[in-house]
C-alpha cells in the first residue's frame, strides 16, 4: 500500500513529516525561514521543500491527489506567554494566507480531505479568532472538532497544543466521534471555546473520539545529568537573574526544594503576566519554576 500523501505548511524543521512518516509521504512543505529550511531539507530532501512567505504561492503551486494538509502556524500572537494579538496579528495571521491556498483548491476540487491545524492553547482564548477560524473551515465544507493534547502522556514535557482536526463534510465519520466530549482531551478551555460557537457551527461540531494514553511513565529527573557534557551550569550571576524574574510564590518554591534535603530537579520557563502597577496594569515578564518532574512550555 502506498503512503497517503500530506502538505505540510509552516514545516519549520519538519516535525510534522517527522511524526507522520512512514504512513504518510510529505509531498509539499514550505517555511519562510531559511534555516529551518535548511534542516528540513537536510533531513528529508529538498524535491519537495519551497522556501518564501505562504502568501506568495496558489493553489496550483501544490500537487494534487493529496489527503491531508497540515498546518501548525505562528502562535507568537496566541500564546499565553507572548503578546496574545490573536489570529489577525502579524505572525498568527498567516493563517489567512493559508485559508486562501485552501479555499483555491476547494474552488478548483483538489482541497484535500483532511485538514489539521496545530497551534498553542491561546488560540482557545482569542472568542472572535476562534469562532472565525471555525468559520473558515466551514466555508471550506467541513465538519471540524479539537483536541487538547499535552506532551506530558509522551515524553517529560507539559506542552500542550491544541489540535482542530476537519474533515470533508461529505464523509461519514459516525464511528470517530461522540456525543460528549472525551474529558482528557477537552479542558474547559476547550468547552468555554465550544460554547461561544453559534449554533450553524456547533452543527458541524465533532467530538473526535481518541484514545486515551494509559498513563504518564517518563520523568526528567531521571535522566538530568549530574555532570552534563558539552554544556555547563549557570554562573551564580545568571541564577540570580532568574531568581529575580520571579514572584514571591516561585522564589518560596525554591527555598522549599533548598531545604527539603534532597536533589531537586526544578524547570524554568519564562511568561508574560498581567501586573498591578499603582492604578495602572502592565505586563511584566516573569520566571516560573515547578518540581514535579516535567519541563514546562507554553
Amino acid at each position: 500500500m502506498l503512503p497517503l500523501r500530506f502538505y505540510d505548511f509552516f514545516a519549520g524543521a519538519g516535525l510534522a513529516t517527522l511524526g507522520l512518516s512512514p504512513t504518510w509521504e510529505c509531498v509539499w512543505a514550505n517555511d519562510i525561514d531559511p534555516r529551518k529550511g535548511a534542516v528540513y531539507s537536510a533531513n528529508f530532501g529538498e524535491d519537495h521543500f519551497f522556501l518564501g512567505d505562504v502568501a506568495n504561492f496558489k493553489g496550483t503551486d501544490l500537487p494534487n491527489n493529496t489527503q491531508l494538509s497540515w498546518a501548525s502556524f505562528p502562535c507568537q500572537d496566541l500564546s499565553l506567554a507572548g503578546w496574545r494579538r490573536g489570529i489577525s496579528a502579524d505572525r498568527s495571521g498567516v493563517f489567512w494566507a493559508f485559508w486562501r491556498i485552501m479555499c483555491d483548491q476547494f474552488q478548483r476540487g483538489s482541497r484535500p480531505p483532511l485538514i489539521v491545524v496545530e497551534n498553542v492553547i491561546g488560540l482557545l482564548h482569542q472568542r472572535e479568532g476562534f469562532v472565525g477560524l471555525c468559520e473558515a473551515l466551514a466555508a471550506l465544507n467541513m465538519q471540524f472538532g479539537a483536541l487538547v493534547i499535552d506532551a506530558k502522556w509522551f515524553v517529560p514535557q507539559s506542552r500542550p497544543r491544541v489540535f482542530v482536526v476537519a474533515v470533508d463534510a461529505e464523509v461519514a465519520c459516525d464511528g470517530n466521534f461522540r456525543q460528549e466530549p472525551v474529558p482528557a482531551w477537552t479542558p474547559k478551555s476547550l468547552s468555554d471555546a465550544y460554547s461561544r460557537l453559534p449554533a450553524s457551527l456547533k452543527s458541524l461540531w465533532r467530538w473526535w473520539n481518541l484514545a486515551v494514553p494509559s498513563g504518564r511513565t517518563h520523568s526528567l529527573a531521571k535522566i538530568i545529568e549530574r555532570k552534563p557534557t558539552g554544556v555547563n551550569w549557570h554562573t551564580r550571576k545568571e541564577t540570580a537573574y532568574l531568581l529575580s524574574l520571579m514572584n514571591d510564590t516561585h522564589r518560596a518554591k525554591v527555598r522549599e526544594a533548598q531545604g527539603s534535603g534532597k536533589r531537586q530537579i526544578g524547570f524554568v520557563y519564562k511568561r508574560m503576566r498581567e501586573e498591578a502597577d499603582g492604578k495602572n496594569t502592565i505586563d511584566v515578564q516573569r520566571a516560573e519554576i515547578r518540581f514535579d518532574g516535567l519541563d514546562g512550555a507554553m
